[in-house]
C-alpha cells in the first residue's frame, strides 16, 4: 500500500525506458514499479530500501534511483553487488495536471526514497541530515586508478546518497601524516581513504600525535579499495559478509553504522607507531621489500618475490617473547587497554555495540579511561611526543626489563614472523579465517629455523583460503600460530627489516600490544543486512529468500498469501541476480565486475569512466526536454 505524506499519496505515473508509462509507489519497504501494457498493468517490481543508497531529481525532469542489489554468480560476472540506476521521468506531457504538480510529486518521491534509504520513516517530510565525508586520496597508489574511480563510482554514489565531499590528495609519502596533525575535523562524519593500506596507517599515526586524538578517532574510517593490497577493506567486507569491490565498500559505508575495531601499537626505544593491519619481519618482510621491483605486476609481485626469497631462506637470530591471550581471561581492568569512549557520530544512526563484530560474546570487558605514557624527547614516526595521554594495554615490560614469568619465550633463530590483526593481509590474501576485527588479539605466526622449504611452500596456497593458522603447528612441524595480547621481538641481526603496514623500519628490539576498539569503521553486520540503513527502519522486509535475494518471478510472498498487500510480493530480476537489466535501468559498470576490471592490479577502468560522462550528458539533455516527454527517450544501456 502506498505511503501517504500529509495529504499526498506517494503513488504516481512516470515514463521509463524509451516511452513506457509506469506506475510507481512508495511503500514502507521500498519503491514499487508496475509497467502498463496493452493487457493491463504488469507485475510489480520492488526496489528495496535495504539496497537503495539514494535518489536524485535532475533538473525537475528525471528521478534517478541508485540501487545496489546483490547479484548471484554467473558465467559473465562474479557474485556481489552491482550498481543500477533506475530512471523515472516526469510524465507531464498529455496530462491534465500542470507540470508543477508532477514535479512536486517527483520531489516527494525523492525525499521519501532518501529517507527510506537511511532507514528513516518515509511518511515524515523532513529531509535527512546531510553527511560530510573527508576523502583522502592517493593518486599514486597501486596502478594509479584512484582518480578514475573517484569520477566513475565514488563521487556519483556518495552524491546520490546526499553526502557532501571534501577531497584531499596526497602529494608524497608522509604528506597525510603531517596534514592530519593540524587538520580541523569539525563537522566531518566520516574519513574515507581512496588508496591502499599505507595512507590509512599514515593518517592514524598523524592523528595519534594530536592532543585530541580521542575526539578525532570517534570519526569512522571508510576504506575504499584503490591500491594494491587493500587488506583493511577486504577484511572489513569479509566481516560484513560482502564480496570484495568498490561498490560493496561504498554500500557498507552508506548503509553501515560506526563499529569499533582493534589496533596495535609497536614501539622501540626510539619510536612508537600505530597499525590496524600487520607487522612482518624476516622472510615476509624481505618479500614485501623485494617485491617493490615488481610493483607494476600488481599482487603477482608477492608470488614472484616469495619464490625468490624461499630459495635463499635466510635464518635470523632473535628472541621472541609473547603473552598468550588466554592469560588475561578474567584479569583485572588495569590489564586492559584504555580506549576513547563511544559517542554518537551520525545524527541519524546510533553507534552499535562493538561486540557485534564478534561471533561470540566475550566475557572480559574493556575498561574506559586513558593511561598516561611518559615519553622522552625521542624521534618518533608519529612526531615529537610530549606528555600526551596515549592508549596502552599496561602489559608491556619496560625496555631493558625481563619479560614476566607468564610470558612464553622462544629463544632461537626464526625464518620469519607475522603479527596480524584482521583476516586479510591483501585483498586476495585471506590468511586467518578465525581473525575478527575486534577479538582483542594479535594473531602471531612465526617460522622456526627447523622449518623446511616444502612446509613453507605448502602454506602459501593457504593464504587464499584463511587456513594458515589451522595448518601451522600441525602438518608444518616448526611453523607456529598463537593468539597473543603482546609480544617482544629482540633482533640480533643488523641486516633485517621490520615492515609495519608497508613501511620499513630497521631491526632492533620491537614490542607490540593490542589496543582493543581504538579505531572505528563503518560496517553493516550480517545480522543487520535485512534492515540495512541504520536506525529508524520500520522492520519491513521485501519479498525474497533467506539469503537476502529477491524471489523468482511469479513467487508469492508469505505476506501476500496471508492476504497482505499484493505490492509486497514485488519481484526485482536485478536483485535476484539476473544478468539482464530491467527496462528503464542502467547497470552502472557492473559492481560485480569491479574487482576484476577496476580494482585488481593492472586493471582498467575505462569502461566505468563512461558512466559519469553519460550522467553529465543526460543532465544536459534533460534541460532541453522540458514538458515534452517524447524528447526524453531513455537510450541508456548496460555497460
Amino acid at each position: 500500500m502506498a505511503v501517504t505524506v500529509g495529504d499526498v499519496c506517494l503513488s504516481h505515473d512516470f515514463i521509463s525506458g524509451k516511452s513506457d508509462r509506469v506506475h510507481a509507489e512508495i511503500q514502507s519497504s521500498g519503491l514499487v514499479v508496475k509497467k502498463y501494457s496493452k493487457k493491463g498493468i504488469g507485475a510489480p517490481v520492488e526496489y528495496r530500501f535495504t539496497d537503495i543508497i539514494g535518489a536524485q531529481l535532475v533538473n525537475d525532469v528525471e528521478l534517478s534511483v541508485w540501487y545496489c542489489p546483490h547479484a548471484q554468480k554467473s558465467l559473465l560476472r562474479k557474485a556481489g553487488r552491482r550498481l543500477v540506476v533506475v530512471r523515472l521521468r516526469v510524465a507531464s506531457a498529455g496530462s491534465d495536471e500542470p507540470h508543477a504538480v508532477h514535479v512536486a510529486l517527483a520531489k516527494a518521491f525523492e525525499l521519501a526514497i532518501a529517507r527510506g534509504a537511511k532507514g528513516l520513516d518515509v511518511s515524515i517530510p523532513d529531509r535527512p541530515r546531510t553527511l560530510s565525508y573527508l576523502v583522502f586520496l592517493n593518486p599514486f597508489s597501486g596502478t594509479k586508478q584512484a582518480e578514475k574511480l573517484l569520477r566513475s563510482h565514488v563521487q556519483p554514489m556518495l552524491e546520490a546518497a546526499g553526502v557532501e565531499l571534501e577531497i584531499v590528495r596526497s602529494t608524497a609519502r608522509g604528506f597525510m601524516q603531517d596534514y592530519v596533525k593540524t587538520r580541523d575535523f569539525t563537522g566531518k562524519d566520516c574519513i574515507a581513504f581512496m588508496s591502499g593500506d599505507g595512507l590509512i596507517a599514515e593518517a592514524l599515526n598523524g592523528i595519534m600525535s594530536r592532543s585530541d586524538w580521542k575526539s578525532v578517532l570517534k570519526i569512522p574510517f571508510v576504506p575504499i579499495p584503490a591500491g594494491t593490497g587493500n587488506a583493511i577493506c577486504a577484511s572489513l567486507l569479509h566481516a560484513c559478509r560482502e564480496s570484495y569491490g568498490i561498490v560493496e565498500a561504498l554500500y557498507v559505508a552508506l548503509k553501515g553504522s560506526p563499529m569499533a575495531i582493534d589496533a596495535m601499537c609497536f614501539s622501540t626505544e626510539k619510536y612508537r607507531t600505530y597499525s590496524v593491519l600487520t607487522l612482518t619481519w624476516g622472510l615476509l618482510a624481505d618479500i614485501d621489500i623485494d617485491s617493490e621491483k615488481y610493483r607494476k605486476l600488481g599482487s603477482t609481485r608477492f608470488t614472484l618475490s616469495f619464490l625468490e626469497k624461499l630459495k635463499a631462506m635466510k635464518k635470523y637470530p632473535c628472541k621472541l617473547s609473547f603473552l598468550p591471550g588466554e592469560e588475561l581471561s578474567g584479569s583485572s581492568s588495569t590489564e586492559h587497554v584504555a580506549t576513547a569512549s563511544v559517542a554518537l557520530v551520525h545524527a541519524d544512526k546510533p553507534v552499535r555495540r562493538p561486540s557485534r563484530l564478534s561471533l561470540r560474546r566475550r566475557r572480559s570487558s574493556q575498561a574506559d579511561g586513558a593511561a598516561a605514557v611518559k615519553s622522552s624527547s625521542r624521534d618518533s614516526v608519529v612526531g615529537k611526543e610530549s606528555s600526551l595521554s596515549l592508549p596502552t594495554s599496561g602489559v608491556l615490560p619496560a625496555f631493558g626489563d625481563s619479560v614476566p614469568s607468564s610470558w612464553t619465550v622462544f629463544d632461537r633463530p626464526l625464518v620469519g614472523l607475522n603479527a596480524v590483526l584482521p583476516s586479510h593481509i591483501g585483498w586476495d590474501l585471506f590468511m586467518l579465517q578465525h581473525a575478527l576485527l575486534d577479538d582483542g588479539y594479535i594473531h602471531l605466526t612465526f617460522y622456526g629455523d627447523d622449518a623446511k622449504r616444502k612446509e613453507l611452500l605448502s602454506l602459501f596456497p593457504l593464504m587464499t583460503t584463511g587456513r594458515v593458522a589451522d595448518a601451522a603447528g600441525q602438518g608444518a612441524s616448526d611453523c607456529h600460530y598463537k593468539k597473543v595480547k603482546a609480544f617482544r621481538l629482540e633482533i640480533d641481526s643488523s641486516d633485517s627489516y621490520v615492515v609495519i603496514d608497508g613501511e620499513h623500519v630497521r631491526g632492533g628490539t620491537v614490542q607490540g600490544e593490542v589496543l582493543p576498539k581504538l579505531v572505528r569503521v563503518m560496517a553493516v553486520m550480517p545480522e543487520d543486512h535485512s534492515t540495512a540503513g541504520g536506525a529508524g527502519n520500520d522492520g519491513a522486509t521485501a519479498t525474497g529468500g533467506s539469503d537476502g535475494t529477491a524471489a523468482a518471478p511469479g513467487v508469492t510472498s508469505d505476506n501476500t498469501a496471508a492476504g497482505g498487500d499484493t505490492c509486497g510480493s514485488a519481484v526485482d530480476d536485478a536483485a535476484a541476480g539476473d544478468d539482464a537489466v530491467a527496462e528503464g535501468e542502467t547497470d552502472v559498470a557492473s559492481a560485480v565486475a569491479v574487482p576484476t576490471s577496476a580494482i585488481e592490479p593492472g586493471g582498467d577502468v575505462k569502461e566505468v569512466e563512461g558512466v559519469a560522462a553519460r550522467e553529465e550528458a543526460r543532465a544536459a539533455s534533460s534541460q532541453e526536454c522540458g514538458k515534452d516527454d517524447s524528447a526524453c527517450a531513455d537510450t541508456s544501456s548496460p555497460v
